[in-house]
């Protein structure tokens, strides 16, 4: 534990989650910057599980989340990706402040919870990759203009997908190593040995 002193209180720093806050946050710009995977559809990029690393750092502490989120803008940013598409990567630190709330006030121990969030979840990340689309276009970044059935059906319906199948990969991959690690979470259901 590190202690950090912050007007005379003493708060404790578990050195495991900082650790694993620089690993994700590598991990996340190294998978973005080198991952073979990568649909390029022009005004938009879909990469294979890019979501993964934000997901699993939201098993563990709302800080790790939100430094693995700017670590993800900034592979997209190094891969070369287009305004639009770092507009849309800078949209994620609305559904990741989303998601650590839900994750801080909501006792996720039934299933049913835990579709909730990820569908939620989902839903809001769709919700704001298609304004950050609109506010591309408003800000003229588009050479040419997508219709509102690319943006609502790219965009909105593509995301909500994607992000379904990362959360689902990120709680595969921390179900698997949280034991070893002896990592803790926010996610009651997965304090049992499996779903």
């Amino acid at each position: 534990m590190i202690e950090c002193k912050q007007d005379r209180k003493v708060k404790r720093i578990d050195a495991k989650v900082v650790a694993l806050s620089g690993i994700l946050t590598g991990m996340s710009i190294m998978w973005i910057a080198i991952m073979p995977v990568y649909i390029d559809l022009g005004m938009w990029s879909f990469t294979l599980f890019s979501h993964i690393f934000i997901f699993i750092a939201l098993l563990i502490d709302p800080v790790t989340a939100i430094l693995v989120t700017v670590g993800t803008v900034l592979g997209f940013f190094f891969k070369g990706a287009s305004v639009p598409v770092l507009m849309r990567a800078g949209s994620h630190i609305i559904f990741v402040l989303y998601a650590a709330f839900f994750l801080e006030y909501v006792k996720v121990d039934r299933l049913f919870k835990l579709i909730i969030f990820v569908l939620s979840t989902a839903i809001v990340h769709a919700l704001f990759e298609a304004l950050a689309v609109i506010l591309a276009i408003s800000l003229g970044v588009y050479a040419t203009v997508p219709n509102a059935t690319a943006i609502w059906g790219v965009t909105f319906g593509a995301t909500i997908a994607h992000s379904i199948i990362d959360t689902l990969a990120a709680l595969a991959v921390f179900s698997a190593i949280r034991i070893p690690l002896k990592m803790k979470t926010k996610v009651f259901l997965l304090r049992k040995k499996s779903l």
